[in-house]
């Protein structure tokens, strides 16, 4: 295991977990103390170096505005030039970002006692880790503001391509070539393919601690499972009541309270749905009131309704089709007629005892004389089928059925 293949094998799987800056972020090893917020913070100092480079870079350039594209997206245009300005800014940057790294990663740890001749800077050090990021990071900000408000366009679309290109770049060629290196030197340097000072946590193989360890892993892979089921149904619910819910009209209720009032007639005393109490009530309303409503009548001028035809009598709504009146009977064989009481027989309606016999005119059995074929089929029974119509679970199914046409 100490060839050198060996070594480089292992140092350099070793460096793209760890020493691979933008991809340490996501494959940290356990046993390192440089955590990944601390990663994240060099990659964010990383980043506005870059950017403050490139328009230092920029704001000293003087060259004219007109140059040979050669690539271009819509209004957006990308040379050569600039490509390698972001290589070279990211090189760099390489250097700055080698300091903080390290000022991080050879922090002493606060509870474990290191020997004295390794090279480790004291724990309160982090400190001024993270005040140097925050100096750097503001100073940059600051001179971004200051200097990009004077760019025009076409300096500040070179400038973005710039930190673009120096972006992916620094993914894969710096940090690439620096794991390169640094696997060679150490490769060379040292035969061993374990690392000792970057295995600072010290794991416990007692078998109580394996089981606390695991135990506890355990519960909080089964909360973790449970947020997130419970946040999957929360946003499930919340798209599910959005889809049903904004798809409704506002002014749907003002819709039908107005058909209500149209129909109802509620403002006639004498032919007021919401009054009717006889068979006579519902007659006169329906003649006098609901028939006159059913389609759109003269003016208040006595002009007629031009151009209105299908519409109501409100002029503003039309009806789709014609209206229909469906009447449902009960069979009058189910009870004895008590002559010297009554003359007819009222059994309660259901599904059992409805009347499904075929009428004329005046609910005879005989033909009396020769009816139009409106007339007659208005007589008969139709079941839902016949109508085209559906049936619903605790409604009545159908009946006999007359439609109301207009000329």
């Amino acid at each position: 295991k100490q060839q050198f293949s060996y070594i480089l094998s292992k140092k350099a799987y070793h460096s793209i977990s760890d020493g691979h800056l933008w991809f340490s972020i996501f494959s940290r090893p356990p046993s390192n103390q440089f955590t990944r917020v601390q990663r994240c913070t060099c990659c964010f100092v990383l980043f506005f170096i870059s950017m403050f480079l490139n328009i230092m870079y920029y704001d000293l350039s003087t060259e004219g505005k007109t140059s040979t594209y050669s690539l271009s997206f819509g209004s957006l245009y990308i040379t050569r030039q600039q490509v390698i300005i972001g290589i070279i800014v990211e090189l760099f940057v390489l250097i700055p970002s080698l300091l903080i790294v390290q000022l991080f990663r050879r922090l002493q740890s606060r509870k474990k006692q290191v020997s004295p001749f390794s090279l480790l800077f004291p724990w309160w050090c982090i400190f001024i880790a993270y005040g140097l990021c925050i100096i750097l990071v503001g100073l940059s900000i600051i001179f971004i503001i200051a200097r990009g408000i004077e760019f025009d366009d076409d300096k500040t679309q070179k400038w973005l391509i710039s930190i673009l290109s120096g972006f992916f770049s620094s993914i894969i060629f710096t940090q690439p070539l620096k794991i390169i290196g640094l696997t060679i030197c150490f490769a060379f340097c040292y035969q061993n393919s374990y690392d000792d000072k970057e295995a600072n946590e010290y794991l416990d193989y007692y078998e109580e601690y394996l089981h606390l360890v695991k135990k506890k892993s355990l519960f909080t892979y089964r909360h973790r499972s449970m947020i997130k089921e419970i946040l999957f149904y929360v946003c499930f619910i919340t798209v599910l009541y959005i889809i049903i819910y904004s798809n409704r009209d506002l002014n749907s209720f003002l819709q039908v309270n107005h058909s209500r009032k149209v129909f109802f007639n509620s403002r006639q005393i004498n032919c007021d749905y919401t009054k009717i109490t006889t068979i006579d009530d519902y007659w006169n309303w329906l003649e006098n009131s609901f028939v006159g409503n059913i389609r759109a009548q003269q003016w208040y001028n006595n002009d007629p309704p031009r151009n209105l035809s299908g519409f109501i009598n409100d002029k503003s709504n039309r009806l789709i089709s014609w209206a229909t009146m469906r009447q449902l009977r009960v069979k009058s064989t189910l009870c004895q007629v008590q002559n010297e009481i009554t003359s007819t027989c009222q059994y309660g309606y259901n599904f059992y005892n409805e009347d499904k016999y075929f009428y004329e005119p005046g609910w005879k059995n005989e033909i009396i004389q020769n009816y139009s074929s409106a007339i007659s089929q208005s007589f008969q029974y139709s079941t839902s089928e016949d109508l085209n119509k559906y049936g619903y679970i605790g409604e009545h199914d159908a009946g006999l059925r007359f439609d109301l046409f207009f000329l």
